[in-house]
């Protein structure tokens, strides 16, 4: 029997956990299965999650990738939760009170690669979280993400088409001359903002 893959290298945590929840979900019970990943921290995410569950990995490493050959048992999935490995919900999407504030185009302190990966992570992972927010700030450097090329435009637009209102400080875009190339969102002033974040259940800010 060919083995179908999952791919996930490249991908950010949670995606491969995601990917691998999806795959056991869909799989027939008696239909083995591959995850490729190409980072150590996705390996055990993922490694852990399937031996907490009862499967049986195989894990073959070459190189930077990783392969983890799995054995699907009859086990029902559905209870299972990821929150314990990546922040993985699945329950029905709704939209909640609560408004993301983001003021940087990095995440935390530390080396500027890494910092960008978090960031990058942080928002990716959204759409993944129930409820979604009412709206996402953006000011000061965080305006560079809704630009046309931000690594995290796609996942911007979705959650846009998804109701979540994506407002963008105007004075930040001007002061950084760089209002022709925003892609994603609403131009917004300080007052909206205010009024946004003061209405809103609480506010997150990574």
């Amino acid at each position: 029997m060919t083995k179908k893959i999952i791919d996930a290298r490249g991908e950010l945590c949670p995606r491969p956990l995601i990917k691998t929840k999806k795959a056991i979900t869909e799989l027939a019970s008696d239909e083995n299965f591959v995850i490729l990943v190409d980072n150590s921290a996705a390996c055990e995410n993922v490694e852990r999650f399937l031996s907490d569950n009862g499967f049986r990995v195989n894990l073959i490493q070459k190189e930077n990738d990783f392969e983890l050959h799995v054995s699907k048992s009859d086990q029902v999935i559905n209870s299972v939760k990821g929150e314990e490995y990546c922040p993985v919900v699945t329950h029905k999407h709704d939209k909640g009170e609560h408004v993301i504030s983001i003021a940087n185009n990095h995440m935390g302190q530390g080396p500027e690669e890494l910092t960008a990966l978090l960031i990058q992570g942080f928002v990716n992972t959204i759409k993944e979280v129930r409820p979604y927010p009412s709206a996402i700030v953006f000011y000061t450097n965080g305006v560079f993400l809704t630009l046309e090329d931000s690594p995290v435009l796609v996942s911007l637009r979705e959650l846009e088409s998804l109701g979540v209102k994506i407002l963008v400080c105007g004075t930040c875009l001007n002061y950084f001359e760089v209002k022709e190339k925003m892609a994603v969102g609403k131009i917004s002033n300080m007052l909206t903002i205010l009024e946004t974040i003061s209405h809103a259940s609480h506010v997150v800010t990574p």
